[in-house]
């Protein structure tokens, strides 16, 4: 299904043939990206547990997103970390912008690392004087 068209730009439901599209692109720029991810996402839409979506730019994939508005896994389910993430949002915090530490050093993209307590990501917030 196509949602939106200029001529230029599209954007419509993610077909099987961008999986294989997608994967390369991202391999391109140094991800360790897999089709597995991608078709699995297909599936999902299929199913109706999802709406998956690329926009295209002349023709080509350019980006795409994938939602899932009633996630039963994920960082959308209630767990682990999350009230707490979200508490230091609504109270202004934000990353500030080093990325992900593990063990006291920064986690390099695509770099080994564990969830425990030995991963953090540093939030700050300016503070005003009163």
């Amino acid at each position: 299904m196509v949602y939106y068209s200029n001529g230029q730009i599209v954007i419509r439901n993610m077909e099987d043939r961008d999986a294989q599209l997608i994967t390369d692109a991202e391999i391109e720029q140094g991800w360790h990206a897999t089709v597995d991810k991608y078709q699995k996402r297909l599936e999902d839409q299929r199913l109706g547990k999802a709406v998956s979506l690329v926009a295209e730019y002349s023709g080509k994939p350019v980006g795409y997103i994938n939602i899932y508005p009633n996630a039963e896994e994920g960082p959308f389910e209630e767990k682990g970390y999350g009230s707490a993430q979200r508490m230091y949002v609504k109270r202004g915090y934000i990353p500030d912008g080093s990325g992900v530490w593990y063990q006291d050093k920064i986690c390099a993209p695509h770099g080994d690392c564990k969830n425990d307590d030995d991963l953090v990501l540093y939030l700050s917030k300016k503070l005003s004087v009163s």
